[in-house]
């Protein structure tokens, strides 16, 4: 994955190899040219539910034009390499574009509330106030608010939000925004997301230290959420008693066995670190539907990569 606060100057690409054994393997990283990359963070393996995971962080600038791939060699199992392409998908002229975003983290942390997103968005600006957005389940206890049209270097766009209860959302079987353009011969178009699924597992939750601290102005702290189904899964970080704070998190991965796993990366001052402040991976997930509090796994520098999981 690639991930970056928006207008930073750097990026960073992870390289996630799960569900491996032995422990054993390598990562490397390349550019377009096939030179390789030389300053790689590299965390240790670690196991959960049988086999293991392993991480590799890369940073690079956000306006190089460079692809990167990198590699992963666990022998006896064949060599993969995945590749990171910048991409641009022009807008359809024609018609709007529609957008569904999944709950908030934050919110389902500090409400217990889902907070969804369904973004309209296009070039003129009458198709935009024209659409009508319209919202699957209608619970009672929902709300929804719909935004003015806002205009950004050509491109408007509105937003219709819902809010559900932290219970609701886990317990639906699919919550739908649809989308019905002023031009009727146009059919509606529907985008959907469904945060329930076959079974319920607890996730696992793992957090990894780096294995030197260097003289970095920051440590970068790894969460490793593996073991759970279904696939929709929240991470928000705190140091010490501080208030959430969001890190870096993948999408869900599938396993052969059906679970799920995601990791999340979050970037600690290093004084901060070096002070042994408790730095906490909180995790909240539909088998934990009625419970408020979230999963939780705590580290510090005295205790070092923390493997098991504290409900």
């Amino acid at each position: 994955m690639a991930c970056g606060p928006k207008g930073s100057e750097y990026l960073t690409l992870a390289c996630i190899a799960s569900g491996f054994s032995p422990p054993h393997v390598t990562i490397e990283w390349k550019g377009t040219s096939g030179r390789s990359v030389s300053v790689v963070t590299q965390y240790p393996a670690v196991q959960s539910h049988g086999s293991y995971t392993s991480i590799s962080l890369v940073s690079v600038k956000a306006a190089e034009r460079e692809s990167y791939s990198c590699s992963v060699n666990n022998p006896p199992s064949e060599k993969k390499e995945v590749s990171f392409n910048k991409t641009d998908r022009p807008l359809d002229q024609s018609s709007v574009e529609v957008t569904l975003n999944p709950p908030k983290v934050r919110e389902l942390f500090i409400n217990s509330q889902a907070v969804l997103d369904c973004i309209v968005t296009g070039t003129e600006r009458a198709a935009v106030e024209g659409a009508d957005v319209t919202w699957k389940p209608s619970a009672k206890d929902a709300t929804r608010q719909e935004s003015q049209v806002t205009e950004y270097k050509g491109l408007f766009r509105k937003t219709s939000t819902l809010t559900l209860k932290q219970e609701h959302w886990f317990t639906e079987g699919k919550v739908q925004c649809s989308v019905k353009q002023k031009n009727r011969e146009k059919p509606a178009i529907e985008k959907s997301v469904s945060p329930n699924g076959k079974g319920l597992k607890v996730p696992t939750v793992v957090i990894n230290t780096p294995p030197e601290e260097g003289s970095s102005e920051f440590v970068t702290l790894v969460c490793v959420v593996t073991g759970f189904t279904p696939r929709d899964v929240y991470v928000m970080w705190t140091v010490g008693n501080r208030s959430y704070e969001e890190g870096i998190t993948s999408e869900p991965v599938g396993s052969d066995e059906g679970t799920f796993s995601v990791t999340s990366l979050f970037k600690v001052r290093a004084e901060t670190w070096k002070s042994n402040s408790k730095v906490t991976c909180n995790v909240k997930h539909a088998s934990k539907a009625k419970d408020t509090a979230p999963i939780t796994k705590s580290v510090s520098r005295a205790t070092g990569n923390a493997i098991e999981c504290d409900d």
